[in-house]
């Protein structure tokens, strides 16, 4: 006897965390999914049987951190104000107004201090 698919595909691993890099909770980002047998604890089996599957959440989140840094380098004013508004909501730990460090923001992958400071210092501007 076959084993039935498992509902969790990497479509759907790159989809649900595209929705979370950009602010959307676990559980709303799975619900859009509209499938009853794609929920937090499918997600979590299937990322906890698939070590590869397990990689892409944090690469679509650090590819959007990324992309959005760029943004901020390149960006005008105006937009600026919108992009750093998501950020700082979207990843507090990073971007958060906070005086105090967290241990994310002191590991080797977190963005350098000196562009978190430009970040807040544009923020408060705008």
């Amino acid at each position: 006897m076959k084993n039935p698919p498992k509902p969790i595909t990497s479509d759907i691993v790159e989809r649900v965390s595209n929705r979370i890099a950009h602010g959307v909770s676990l559980k709303l980002a799975l619900a859009a999914e509209r499938n009853p047998l794609i929920n937090e604890s499918a997600w979590s089996a299937t990322l906890n049987d698939d070590p590869q599957l397990a990689l892409i959440p944090d690469a679509v989140k650090g590819e959007f951190c990324e992309n959005a840094a760029e943004r901020l380098v390149r960006s005008d004013q105006e937009n600026l104000k919108w992009l750093c508004w998501l950020l700082e909501r979207c990843y507090p730990e990073m971007f958060g107004a906070s005086n105090k460090t967290t241990e994310s923001a002191k590991s080797e992958n977190a963005i350098p201090e000196e562009f978190l400071k430009l970040f807040r210092e544009e923020a408060k501007r705008l």
